[in-house]
């Protein structure tokens, strides 16, 4: 009954506040925690055991951690999605990877091409709002292979919109970002995934930038 509850308050609340999700960006992509990071999910391929793994992206602007992947594996394919259309023609014929970058929403990507990737960074950088829940609990229950890594990035602000969720769970904000949250990512997905495990979690702060981050990592095998 919980699992059901759950499902249908999520989606309930994502007609209401889909249009309405408050971004915190990043914006120093060279600092070295966000480089924390992407060595983190750098050194956790080789657990895939492919020669020729297959990622999912969000890139930043100079496309830092696909760079890094391709030193390493240079047969991999890498399929980026930018949503910015102005960002999005500025980078398209200047790309410097190789990688395969559309224009679009990567979670309609990922709803239109379930079980394709061995690798997913959902690096968003907004806030823990209804609809982003509601988007990765999609994702893991949907769109991962058998063997996937599948990570995602959020800011760790105050959120007004979670507020139903704290006081369904009678936690605090912090509590229910960092602890409630993932377990509820584990237990829906394991639904489908039943090796679905919560990794990793990271807290960071860049010193030039006033918005904590936090990036989830979690694997099905």
């Amino acid at each position: 009954m919980v699992i059901k509850l759950q499902k249908s308050l999520l989606n309930t609340l994502l007609t209401n506040y889909l249009n309405n999700t408050t971004m915190a960006q990043f914006k120093d992509h060279q600092a070295d925690e966000k480089h924390e990071t992407r060595e983190l999910l750098l050194n956790r391929l080789p657990q895939l055991k492919k020669r020729k793994p297959r990622l999912l992206t969000l890139p930043s602007n100079n496309f830092i951690f696909e760079t890094m992947v391709l030193e390493r594996y240079p047969n991999a394919i890498i399929d980026c999605m930018e949503i910015d259309r102005k960002l999005y023609n500025q980078t398209k014929d200047q790309l410097p990877v190789k990688v395969n970058y559309e224009f679009g929403d990567i979670f309609d990507k990922l709803q239109d091409n379930p079980d394709t990737y061995d690798f997913i960074w959902l690096d968003l950088c907004g806030n823990l709002s209804t609809s982003n829940m509601y988007n990765i609990i999609s994702v893991v229950q949907t769109s991962l292979k058998k063997t996937c890594i599948f990570a995602f990035t959020l800011a760790s602000a105050r959120e007004q919109r979670t507020k139903i969720f704290t006081n369904l769970y009678k936690c605090t904000g912090q509590e229910f970002r960092y602890k409630v949250f993932p377990k509820m990512i584990v237990k829906l997905g394991r639904m489908f995934h039943p090796k679905l495990a919560f990794k990793k979690l990271i807290k960071y702060k860049n010193t030039s930038n006033s918005v904590p981050m936090s990036l989830y990592l979690f694997q099905t095998f």
